[in-house]
């Protein structure tokens, strides 16, 4: 049935190539019809597009397209021309401003080609690279919800300044050379059980009344074999390295010797998005009970100049998106003028009170936006809620803290993965301290307040 009317289309798998998912599109963009199959011209309609990840890539590009975002760069890629004379605007060398944007993931390789899925944050990060501006946009990207800003207060921030630049600085998280080698012992014992098809188990329960009373009664279901994407072998083997920073030798070595086991069923329809998943988990769940108190930190010798708060050339912006400091906002509340924000945008009930909460002692504070910081952990990056610029007490100097909340009664509550985030937080502030910089990173929960907390760093610190 070829319906004009479509408004909505929910992918339930991927397309497989670029141009079956352009006719899907196209045929959810035709003109719908009345019910004398005339074509309505004059309203405006809208096309809901529904996909999973494996084909973000796919949606990005296109949005990017139809947008105008990626009209500088018809093939995708930055040109050297181009590279030098926004990298001469921002006063850098053309190879530090390819090493920043590479490392900021915005291009993929040497090549300098565009990341599709990174579009719309190279060119707000980097607007030097725009030629005639941004089309106002015909597609919106849902997931990526154009958020109220909040304006930065510049003097609170010239405060901050030090402790923001200095916590922003690249680092490298590694392992001794004897961790290093039982990793690669330990990896390949990952793989078993890890390589075939998700399956999914259906069960029936029937209601039955007999003599006024209703009971249960469960009956057979039924399996089924779900097969997830197939993959190239390479592109297996990237992903991985990745993701467990594992050599790709060492990841070919490993996965070959497990498929010369004759125990081990094999196929090559076993590369794919589940079996990678589920060897990826293998590793985190190890790392988690293996390596925490192990790590160690390195500072690199690339630091941008471009943050969260300050653009590529160091100065700080106006504003900040709302959802980056807060999902939840409350404009009645007049913020402390020692607060780095005009606005009170927070997360939780624990963070709320701390914006309310003033402090004597404290020179200037503030959320740190979400995903800035980035701290390498063994399972991802990690990036603490508020920043803190304390004046001791004999009122000469300064003392910056760090301070992660959360809300829960005590710290046997936190889950997992939270503990081994905090753990590697403490070694990488232990690491900038021994870098001549010191910060006193803390985490607070439900029953203690902000103030509480300070007090108690201020009488340590005698």
């Amino acid at each position: 049935w070829d319906n004009p009317n479509v408004f909505t289309i929910a992918k339930l798998r991927s397309s497989g190539s670029e141009i079956s998912k352009l006719q899907e599109v196209g045929r959810g963009l035709r003109l719908p019809v009345d019910e004398e199959g005339n074509r309505i011209s004059n309203e405006d309609f809208s096309l809901n597009y529904i996909v999973d990840f494996t084909e973000k890539d796919f949606a990005d590009k296109l949005i990017a397209e139809i947008n105008g975002e990626a009209s500088t760069v018809s093939v995708q890629a930055i040109s050297s021309k181009e590279l030098k004379r926004v990298a001469s605007i921002l006063g850098k060398s053309d190879m530090e401003l390819m090493m920043e944007l590479y490392q900021k993931q915005y291009i993929t390789d040497t090549d300098r080609t565009l990341n599709p899925s990174k579009l719309f944050d190279f060119y707000n990060e980097y607007p030097d690279f725009t030629k005639g501006g941004v089309q106002n946009g015909k597609i919106n990207d849902k997931n990526k919800k154009r958020s109220d800003k909040v304006k930065i207060r510049k003097a609170q921030f010239e405060e901050l300044r030090d402790l923001w630049m200095k916590i922003n600085r690249k680092y490298i998280i590694f392992f001794s050379r004897e961790t290093d080698k039982k990793i690669k012992e330990i990896f390949p014992s990952l793989l078993k059980d890890t390589f075939g098809f998700k399956t999914i188990e259906s069960s029936r329960q029937a209601l039955q009344i007999d003599n006024n009373q209703a009971t249960l009664a469960s009956k057979a279901g039924a399996e089924y074999e779900i097969r997830a994407r197939t993959l190239l072998y390479n592109d297996f083997l990237k992903r991985l390295n990745k993701a467990t920073s594992i050599s790709i030798p060492t990841l070919h070595k490993a996965i070959c010797d497990y498929v010369a086991k004759p125990e081990n069923k094999f196929s090559s329809d076993y590369i794919n998005e589940d079996s990678l998943l589920r060897i990826i988990a293998n590793f985190n769940a190890w790392k988690a009970e293996n390596l925490v108190g192990n790590v160690n930190y390195k500072q690199t010798n690339y630091n941008s100049k471009s943050t969260k708060l300050t653009d590529s050339r160091g100065n700080v912006l106006d504003e900040v998106s709302q959802t980056d400091i807060g999902t939840m906002l409350d404009n009645n509340l007049k913020v402390s003028d020692k607060y780095l924000y005009e606005k009170a945008a927070y997360d939780s009930d624990l963070e709320y009170l701390n914006l309310k909460t003033d402090i004597q002692e404290v020179i200037v504070y503030g959320k740190i936006p979400r995903r800035s910081i980035a701290i390498p952990t063994i399972l991802d990056n990690y990036s603490p809620d508020f920043m803190y610029l304390i004046k001791r007490k004999d009122g000469k100097k300064e003392l910056n803290v760090i301070i992660e909340t959360k809300g829960v009664e005590n710290k046997g509550e936190l889950r997992g993965e939270e503990k081994i985030r905090i753990n590697c937080a403490k070694i990488f502030f232990e690491q900038l301290k021994k870098d001549g910089f010191d910060v006193k990173f803390r985490t607070q929960i439900n029953n203690k307040d902000v103030k509480s907390i300070i007090t108690d760093l201020l009488q340590s610190e005698g």
